[in-house]
Formats: C-alpha cells, sequence, structure tokens
C-alpha cells in the first residue's frame, strides 16, 4: 500500500481538529472554581459543629455536610459533558464499588464504637 500524500491545509485541519478535542476533553474532566470552596465550607460546618460537643449540633451538622456534598456533587455530574458508558464500569464493577464502600463503612464503625467502649479521647478524631 502507497501512502498517502496529504496537503499541509488538510494536516493543519486535522490538527486543529485533534487539539478542539483534546481542549474538551480537559474541559470536560476539569472541576469548577467554585467546588473547592464549597467542599471547604462543607468541612468546616461539620469540624465546627463536631466541635462544639453538642450532640443535636453534631447531627444537625453531619446531615448538612453530608445532604451538601451530595447536592455539589450531583451538581458537578450532572453538568458533565463526558459521560461514562455503561459497558466501561458494568454491574459487577458497581457492586464491587458498592461492596467496597459497604466494608469500609462497616471498618470504621467498628473502629468507632471500640474507641467508645474503651473510653479512648476524642474517638472520632483518631
Amino acid at each position: 500500500m502507497e501512502p498517502r500524500h496529504v496537503q499541509p491545509a488538510e494536516a493543519a485541519q486535522a490538527l486543529g481538529r485533534v487539539r478542539s478535542q483534546q481542549q474538551q476533553a480537559i474541559d470536560a474532566s476539569t472541576l469548577p472554581d467554585w467546588f473547592w470552596g464549597a467542599v471547604a465550607l462543607l468541612m468546616l460546618v461539620l469540624t465546627g459543629s463536631i466541635e462544639s460537643g453538642h450532640p443535636a449540633a453534631i447531627v444537625i451538622g453531619s446531615i448538612v455536610f453530608g445532604i451538601g456534598l451530595l447536592v455539589t456533587v450531583g451538581v458537578i455530574v450532572g453538568r458533565a459533558r463526558a459521560q461514562i458508558h455503561n459497558t466501561l464500569i458494568g454491574v459487577r464493577g458497581g457492586l464491587s464499588i458498592a461492596a467496597f464502600v459497604l466494608v469500609l463503612v462497616a471498618a470504621t464503625q467498628a473502629v468507632a464504637f471500640g474507641l467508645l467502649a474503651i473510653d479512648a479521647p476524642y474517638p472520632a478524631t483518631l
């Protein structure tokens, strides 16, 4: 097979398309400027509620943090231009992620209750 001769203008046009697609991929994967500020604010709310030492404040702060983070990430995912194709992760991948989260939560709870049982000082901060 003989190599095809490409005209300079055609090559420049193809290179322009490649650069445009690269920029679209970069833009699609970049988090907006406000994201980290929102996460920091939510973390301050959670920390402040825990440091207050009042059970009601801790519950309210935890709920605000959880819902706020869910909404913040939901907005990012909802506005995402790049979508993950179902064949990339599949049912097995989704179940693996769910199992990992459940094991992590169970282990964290076991450690937390164990620390509470031995009266460890500030068990949530260890």
